[in-house]
Order: structure tokens, then sequence, then C-alpha cells
């Protein structure tokens, strides 16, 4: 359909075009109410080097920085994060907080051994709780793969949590998303369905004035009926119609003539005028000869 036509469309069936926009209304806020905004809440830790200790008047003291090794602990980071992506650790975490996903990566803007945790979730309180039960999963993780070593708890890799979302970031791309595709269907199912009534009237009206269709709908006369049965029970076939002739003259223009003046014989053959044979009916003949 042109875009002109669907334009005269919309003008003439109003009524029915703002139906369609209040369908697509409905059906956007629907979505948009049902399918809800996404929670996303963000962190970030650092896993820590061992430190370099001595025992001095018997107490335990730091030797040197350890933020000065931290490129040596880049390795643990990468085995804390596959430890954390595996399928016991997440389907542990998943049934403590359903409908909830995480994501675990290095950090690639700089070269310390940090890691970026990503929870995204339905809830704003479920997206910060769930970013607290995944950070705490690393240092469960550096002890299991430690322990069993013989390691002192200076001499042992740990994690420390530098930073993290107590308020989750709303998030409504999924929502537009959803909405847009809720308008845009609704408004082609409506646009079609106008279209198509529209197709439907035209026709029906056209079946209304066209004159063939009318002259089909003519009753049959009551003279083309068959004859009723008489006292003997037999049927009377229908007798054929009587015939006259007709004369018509075909010449337009012709004066009437005026009184006195006689034409003479053949004078209509003459100008080339025809005698045609029509037949009319005269209707039954009533009685029966004798």
């Amino acid at each position: 359909m042109q875009l002109i036509v669907l334009w005269r469309t919309l003008v003439r069936r109003w009524y029915l075009a703002l139906v369609v926009l209040a369908l697509v209304v409905a059906s956007t806020y629907l979505v948009v109410h049902q399918v809800g905004p996404t929670y996303k809440a963000e962190g970030s830790a650092l896993v820590f080097p061992p430190t370099s200790s001595r025992l001095v008047g018997g107490a335990t003291k730091v030797q040197g920085n350890p933020y000065l090794q931290l490129a040596g602990v880049s390795q643990a980071r990468d085995i804390v994060i596959r430890t954390l992506k595996s399928k016991s650790i997440h389907d542990e975490w998943a049934s403590e907080f359903p409908g909830y996903d995480y994501e675990v990566t290095p950090d690639f803007t700089n070269s310390a051994p940090i890691i970026l945790f990503t929870v995204e979730g339905s809830s704003s309180t479920g997206s910060a709780a769930a970013l607290h039960g995944l950070m705490e999963h690393v240092p469960v993780v550096l002890l299991e793969l430690q322990d069993g070593l013989g390691l002192t708890q200076y001499d042992m890799v740990t994690a420390k949590d530098l930073t993290r979302d107590e308020v989750p970031e709303v998030i409504r791309k999924t929502q537009i998303r959803a909405g847009i595709l809720a308008a845009a269907v609704t408004l082609t199912l409506g646009l079609l369905l106008l279209a198509l009534l529209e197709s439907l009237l035209a026709a029906r009206t056209r079946t209304r004035t066209d004159p063939i269709t009318m002259l089909t709908q003519v009753e049959p006369h009551e003279a083309d009926a068959p004859t009723p049965p008489d006292d003997r029970g037999d049927t009377q076939p229908a007798e054929p119609p009587d015939t006259r002739l007709v004369v018509s003259r075909l010449s337009k223009g012709r004066k009437k003539p005026s009184l006195g003046h006689v034409e003479p014989e053949g004078a209509d053959h003459a100008r080339g005028e025809k005698l045609t044979s029509v037949p009319v009916p005269t209707g039954r003949m009533s009685g029966r000869q004798g």
C-alpha cells in the first residue's frame, strides 16, 4: 500500500487509527513494566603478595614494601579468576542468588593484579548482596590453593577489596529494547488489520453499486414460473411467449410527418430503415381452445 493511500485511510478511519494507537501505548507499557530495569553492581579486589618478615625481639616485623612486588602475583590472580569461573562455584553462587549473573575479568587498564567483578540482577539490594557474596570467594579460593604447602601466614598470597558498590547502577537498555520491539510489532499488526478492513469495506461497496450484480439479484418474473397442476393432477408446461412484430425506426432526427402528407410505399426501405422482430411475452393464454 502506498503512503498516500495509507494516509487517506488513516484520515478516513481516524477512529480506528485512535484504537490502534491506544493498543500500541498499552502494549508498550505492559512490556516495559513486565521486563523492568536491570541493576548492575561492580567491585574490584587486589591480589596481595606475601610479605617479607623477620622476628625482632619476639615480634614479627615486615621488611620492605609489598606493593613493589605486585607484578609477581599476576599468575595467582589468573588462577583465582579461572577458579571463580568454574561450574562448581557458579552453581553454588547461583543457588544462593537465583536469577542473577556475574562476570569476573582481570583489569586490563593497568599491570596490577586486580580482579574486576560485575553482578547484574532485577533487584538493587539483591545485586549488592550477590556482589558481596561473590567477592567473599576470593580469599577462600586463595586459602584452598595454598593449604597444605606448610606456609606461614606471612608467606601466603592474600586478597584485599578495593571497591564495592553499595548502590547498584540502574540499566534500562533491555527495558528500552523490549518496549521498542513491542511498539513496532503492535503498530505493524494494527496497520495491517486496518488496511485489510479498508479493502473489505471497499469491495463490499463496489459489489452493492455494480449494475450487473443488481440485475442478478432481481427475482424471476411470475410468467417464467411453471404452470400449476390442473384438476387432473398433471403439470402443464409453460407455453412459449407470443411474438409480435415491432417496427423500430433507427434513423435519428426524423421529423414527424404533417397531416395530409403520405409517404410513398417502400420509403422506409429506401432510407435504410430496418424491421426487427422482437419477441414480446404476452403471458399464458387463458382458457383452452375447443
